[in-house]
């Protein structure tokens, strides 16, 4: 199995996949070095917008990931990505070249160097791997992998800077599929 490329030869699949990491290294290292204006647009403080924090939409994300469970099964699981996935009330962003730091209030403070794996904590208080990158249109990504499974999170700014959304998917194969849900915030003066 191969992948065909203009001289008509075919091309092994690692290969392929090699050169698309590779791409993605040269580009996103480019990017890491190299603060984009998006970045001082993420940084600073951002209060959720939802009157519940958010938690209807973590609820809702949460059921249907959980779609197929059943009984205690399903109770657990619900409380497990409950105490894992809290509601944010204020969210903090402080990025410059050479780290990237969010702190999503509780203790949960996390900061790394861009594209590098830093050890942390989950906010059920696992020990995971944490690693941050900007993409070229000015997306914050954070990455999570833990012994249970990974999220990532990718944190959008609005054009006029004022809003803030983050998007989650949590990834596990313990679950039927994955949790899904987005947070908005506004920017506080």
């Amino acid at each position: 199995m191969g992948a065909s490329v203009p001289s008509g030869r075919s091309v092994g699949v690692p290969l392929v996949y090699a050169a698309l990491f590779a791409l993605t290294l040269a580009f996103g290292a480019r990017g890491a070095a190299e603060p984009s204006p998006a970045a001082d647009q993420l940084s600073g403080t951002w209060t959720n917008a939802a009157s519940d924090r958010g938690l209807s939409g973590i609820k809702q994300g949460i059921e249907e990931g959980l779609a197929g469970l059943f009984g205690l099964g399903k109770r657990v699981a619900r409380s497990r990505l409950l105490e894992a996935n809290p509601p944010i009330a204020t969210l903090e962003l402080a990025i410059t070249d050479q780290s990237i730091r969010v702190n999503f209030g509780g203790g949960r403070n996390t900061g790394a160097a861009p594209l590098v794996w830093a050890k942390s904590t989950s906010a059920a208080g696992d020990p995971i791997k944490i690693r941050y990158s900007i993409a070229a249109d000015g997306v914050l990504n954070m990455e999570s992998l833990g012994e249970r499974g990974a999220a990532h999170h990718a944190f959008f700014v609005s054009h006029d800077g004022d809003r803030l959304r983050q998007d989650v998917k949590v990834e596990s194969s313990r679950l039927p599929n994955d949790i899904r849900y987005s947070l908005e915030y506004r920017r506080k003066p």
